[in-house]
């Protein structure tokens, strides 16, 4: 994208007279870049240069300029700098004067401002800027709108650190609704408008419950944490099927990883307080599903086809289905962007093209679980096996399964022989990594490392091994 906007901008300023706007627009798109990058000097001096270009041809007070201004703001809490306040500010003074208080770019700025004071931990500033980006969101699109949910997120994550837990769980409960989903119903996936927003809220609930387990010390208040950790499975599940672009599935699975960690860490938590199985059994689903998302994506869909015989038409029909979905998807995003209701019903009629489109895939598929099921099993199956199918029909008296989940804080390993099942915990530290990295680097360089290191090599590689044994084999040996 970077090399795109620097050739935009050599050939606007080639041909177009100086303080031209679509060359201040390319300065602006440039910063955005760096910005995106982590550049943050780079992104300064571009938006900089675009502020300056817009001067020539507007003055100084256009929608334009508050953009750069907000932009500018964006780049100051990255770098934690305090002239972000008076960045917003300026950019919301002009939003005011040209577009009106009630325009969603205001509330914007509200949101960042709020963002901001919430970083220094004044939470009660945070919340009253919440709350008017909020009100202003409301007034624009309704109850049901991504971004009307994304701020009575904002606004419970708020209160909830200013300790007013009440209140945040209030504004969560909104947040459903605002998604377009019943928590007690269970709404399928399919209509929420922003599902990365819902894994979030999820995940805010869960950690709520914990919280408050450990005040109350009342265990229902942890099997509630992890209801919420099996609607983050299912809806990874929902998703897993559903992304195409390769890197939201590397994303996914990124972020996969870290709430199946949680979700492990509390089904764990349970058993030691309950000493009920069905929560070990529980925790290995959650290791076997973090896994399933990172072999989905190297079985790659071409080699899939190869050896499941299904014919080409038939995967190439379900593909043409996927891409339109995704199109139409795209269309209602862009209409949910515009403002005052004036689309409803454009909203309503890409809403119910998703649907039926949605329903004629979904058709599709189940088809293939009966016609193809070897393609289905590869493509779309996420259930895992269940311990006791494990032990009953997969082992043998003289055998024995350990698996491995490497979570944040420690390792979880899973051993199940033919009539026993258990999981230890072990503990995590720097040196870990460091024995690993050793252990893997000495049998790499092993092929190019010159007589005189050899010795060195091994000795390297003798002590790295002995300590990854300590960590891996050696708090499970007697088990196998």
């Amino acid at each position: 994208a970077l090399e795109y906007y620097l050739q935009a901008l050599s050939i606007r300023s080639r041909i177009l007279p100086e303080g031209h706007p679509q060359i201040a627009q390319s300065y602006n798109n440039l910063g955005l870049c760096r910005l995106d990058k982590g550049q943050y000097p780079e992104a300064l001096q571009a938006f900089e240069k675009a502020i300056k270009t817009y001067y020539l041809y507007y003055g100084k007070d256009h929608q334009d300029i508050a953009d750069v201004h907000l932009n500018i703001g964006n780049v100051y809490f990255e770098l934690q700098d305090q002239r972000l306040f008076s960045e917003y500010q300026k950019a919301l003074d002009i939003y005011n004067q040209t577009l009106g208080g009630r325009h969603p770019s205001v509330a914007i700025c509200y949101n960042n401002l709020a963002n901001a004071q919430s970083g220094q931990e004044n939470y009660d500033a945070a919340t009253a800027y919440y709350q008017k980006a909020l009100d202003i969101m409301i007034h624009n699109y309704g109850t049901v709108h991504p971004d009307v949910a994304m701020s009575f997120y904002n606004t419970g994550i708020s209160y909830y650190f200013a300790g007013q837990e009440q209140q945040a769980r209030q504004m969560f409960e909104k947040c459903f609704s605002a998604l377009n989903y019943q928590p007690q119903a269970k709404s399928t996936f399919d209509e929420v408008n922003n599902q990365q927003l819902l894994m979030q809220l999820f995940q805010s609930m869960a950690e709520m419950e914990v919280a408050a387990y450990y005040r109350t010390q009342t265990i229902t208040q942890l099997e509630n944490a992890l209801e919420y950790y099996r609607r983050i499975d299912q809806l990874l599940d929902h998703l897993r099927a559903t992304y195409q672009a390769k890197g939201s599935k590397l994303f996914l699975m990124q972020t996969a990883h870290e709430l199946y960690d949680a979700g492990i860490e509390l089904a764990l938590a349970l058993f030691q307080l309950t000493s009920e199985e069905a929560y070990l059994f529980e925790a290995f689903q959650f290791s076997e599903k973090s896994k399933g998302i990172l072999l989905l994506e190297a079985l790659q869909k071409a080699e899939v086809e190869a050896f499941s015989g299904i014919p080409l038409e038939k995967t190439a029909e379900i593909s043409q289905l996927e891409k339109s979905i995704s199109e139409l998807e795209k269309k209602r995003f862009w209409e949910w962007e515009k403002t005052n209701n004036q689309n409803k019903a454009r909203i309503d009629t890409l809403s119910r093209q998703i649907f039926e489109q949605k329903q004629s895939l979904n058709r599709q598929i189940s088809a293939l679980e009966s016609q193809y099921p070897q393609y289905y099993d590869l493509r779309y199956a996420t259930s895992t096996l269940p311990v006791s199918l494990i032990q009953k029909d997969l082992l043998s008296d003289d055998q024995t399964i350990v698996e491995y989940f490497l979570g944040a804080n420690s390792i979880q390993i899973f051993v199940l022989n033919k009539e026993d099942f258990q999981v230890i915990s072990v503990n995590l530290d720097a040196r870990f990594f460091e024995y690993l990295n050793a252990f893997n680097q000495t049998i790499r360089n092993y092929s190019t490392v010159s007589s005189r290191e050899i010795n060195r090599n091994l000795t390297t590689y003798a002590g790295a091994a002995h300590q990854l044994f300590q960590y891996l084999v050696a708090p499970v040996k007697d088990l196998l």
